[in-house]
C-alpha cells in the first residue's frame, strides 16, 4: 500500500514498478510478499497492459492501439492517441472508459467489456446507474445488428438490472428496478442528501471533528420539526466513516452523509451546526467541506 494515501498500489508493466493511482508514487516490486514473505508472487489483474499483452499473443499480426491514462498523459500524446484511433490504424483497440466520448471511436464490428460488473461494487449508491451508463455506451461504438454488429460482455452478475437492461435494450428494465432501490434505501431521487468532508493531517483531530458535527446534526434532528422518510429517522446522518482512499498525499478524510425530504430545512440544520463545530477547530489543522446533492462519493 501507499504510505501516504494507504490505498493498494497497481503494478504497472510499462515501469514494470507498484504505482498509487491518487499521488502517483512508484515504488520497486517487491521480490517477497510484505505480508507473509512469500517469495512466488505473479501478476494476476485484467488491466489494459495485461490485455494488450495477450491480445498480441493471440493475434501477433494485429495493428493494436492502447488508450488509457497512461497512453494519454501528455498532450502530445492525447494528440496522436486520438488521431491514430479516428484514422483507424488499429485492427484491435484496447482502452477504458476514455474511449466512450462521443462519436470517437470509428463503429466496429465486434465491441468486448471485460468484468463489465466491476463498478457495480463501487461504494456509491450510484454505481449501477453509472455502470449502466457505461454499458450502452459500449453497445454503442457497435455497428447494428443488422450490418454484422456483435457485442459481448463478461460478467458474474448477468441478472443484475443494469446488465439487464443493456442485454435488452430496454432503459425501462433498469429505472423501474432502480428507482425501487432507491426509494426503499433512501437514496436520490426520493431524498436529498448533503455530503460532509472534514480532512487534515493530524488523524486525531479529523475523527474527532467529523464525530462532534455528526453527532450535533443528530441531536438537532430529534428536537427539530425535520421531516424524514418513513423508517429514515435513525439513519438520516450516515458515518462518519473513511471514504475510498481515506487517506490522500497525507490528509486523513472522513466523511458524513445527511438524508433530508426538506431541501431547505436540512441544509439550514447543517449550515447551523457545521458553523458552531468550525468555530471549535483551527482552520489550517482541520477543513470542512460540503457538496450538496454530491455526484461523486469522495
Amino acid at each position: 500500500r501507499c504510505d501516504s494515501c494507504l490505498i493498494a498500489l497497481a503494478y504497472s508493466r510499462r515501469m514494470g514498478k507498484l504505482l498509487c493511482s491518487y499521488c502517483g508514487t512508484t515504488v520497486m516490486t517487491p521480490s517477497t510478499c510484505p505480508a507473509c514473505s512469500g517469495h512466488r508472487l505473479r501478476p494476476v489483474g485484467d488491466g489494459t497492459e495485461r490485455i494488450e499483452e495477450e491480445v498480441s499473443r493471440l493475434f501477433p499480426g494485429a495493428r493494436i492501439v492502447r488508450a488509457d491514462k497512461d497512453t494519454m498523459r501528455k498532450p502530445s500524446q492525447v494528440t496522436a492517441g486520438w488521431k491514430a484511433i479516428q484514422d483507424r490504424q488499429w485492427d484491435v483497440l484496447i482502452g477504458t472508459q476514455l474511449v466512450l466520448r462521443d462519436y470517437a471511436v470509428p463503429l466496429v464490428g465486434l465491441v468486448g467489456v471485460i468484468h463489465g460488473d466491476a463498478s457495480l461494487n463501487l461504494p456509491d449508491f450510484r454505481a449501477a446507474e453509472r455502470s449502466y451508463h457505461m454499458l450502452c455506451g459500449a453497445v454503442a461504438l457497435a455497428l447494428p445488428a443488422k450490418d454484422g454488429g456483435r457485442v459481448v460482455i463478461q460478467s458474474l452478475l448477468p441478472s443484475h438490472h443494469a446488465i439487464q437492461a443493456v442485454v435488452h435494450q430496454d432503459e425501462s428494465i433498469f429505472s423501474t428496478e432502480e428507482l425501487r432501490h432507491r426509494t426503499a434505501l433512501g437514496y436520490p431521487p426520493a431524498v436529498q442528501l448533503i455530503g460532509l468532508y472534514v480532512s487534515g493531517r493530524d488523524q486525531g483531530l479529523v475523527e474527532k471533528a467529523a464525530s462532534e458535527l455528526a453527532d450535533r446534526i443528530r441531536a438537532s434532528l430529534v428536537v427539530s420539526d425535520q421531516a424524514l422518510p418513513t423508517g429514515l429517522s435513525e439513519n438520516a446522518v450516515l458515518g462518519p466513516v473513511p471514504p475510498p482512499g481515506p487517506n490522500i498525499r497525507g490528509r486523513h478524510r472522513r466523511q458524513i452523509l445527511v438524508k433530508s425530504t426538506w431541501r431547505e430545512r436540512g441544509l439550514r440544520l447543517v449550515r447551523q451546526n457545521l458553523e458552531l463545530v468550525e468555530d471549535t477547530y483551527p482552520r489550517h489543522a482541520v477543513k470542512f467541506d460540503v457538496d450538496v446533492d454530491p455526484v461523486e462519493m469522495w
